[in-house]
């Protein structure tokens, strides 16, 4: 008798943009929780079932990316938190070593 082939759903992954800054800092795990303002388009979004957010700095090919699980979302009056867990994986990294720094970010000239 042949073993029965059980097939697993796919990896629920929602796609969002982020300034470098927030990349960088989910990246090293100091930020922890995305806020997006509540919006028709995220209310919609967030409905679904995702298990992971691959995040990304910038538009193009080449951009830094990285998947991150989801822990939970929850929903506020006026704005979505996505609470994070671990990054399970990124790619194109080298391309952050000209992300501005805090320190460059609000210098005063």
């Amino acid at each position: 008798m042949r073993p029965l082939a059980i097939t697993l759903p796919a990896e629920k992954t929602i796609h969002l943009t982020l300034y470098v800054e927030y990349f960088v800092a989910i990246l090293g795990g100091e930020k922890r929780i995305e806020y997006r303002r509540r919006t028709e388009r995220y209310d919609r979004m967030f409905a679904k079932p995702w298990r992971r957010v691959k995040f990304v700095n910038g538009y193009g090919r080449h951009r830094p990316w990285m998947v991150v699980e989801i822990a939970r979302f929850e929903k506020r009056a006026d704005e979505w938190r996505v609470h994070l867990g671990r990054v399970i994986e990124s790619g194109n990294l080298d391309l952050l070593h000209a992300a501005p720094t805090q320190e460059r970010l609000f210098a005063v000239k």
